[in-house]
């Protein structure tokens, strides 16, 4: 399934997307990642699982240095991955 968005593409960008809160007040939210091709057209995306304030707390805690369940996604936003 994960195909679909990989496709025939030898490579892939992956750019880490930031909320202003993050920015502004250095809170931790989940991890949202944009997956582009070799020309920057946009051909899925990423996101952390998280749930709850546990999870929100040990990414504000661990920051980087903690583990991150992540799903892939085609552009009109079906789960592939």
């Amino acid at each position: 399934m994960l195909e679909r968005v990989v496709g025939d593409h030898s490579r892939l960008l992956i750019q880490q997307t930031k909320e202003w809160g993050e920015v502004l007040l250095g809170f931790e939210s989940k991890n949202r990642f944009e997956l582009r091709d070799e020309a920057g057209a946009r051909i899925g995306f990423a996101a952390e699982e998280a749930k709850g304030l546990g999870q929100w707390f040990l990414r504000n805690l661990f920051g980087r240095c903690r583990k991150a369940k992540i799903h892939v996604y085609e552009p009109g936003g079906s789960q592939v991955g």
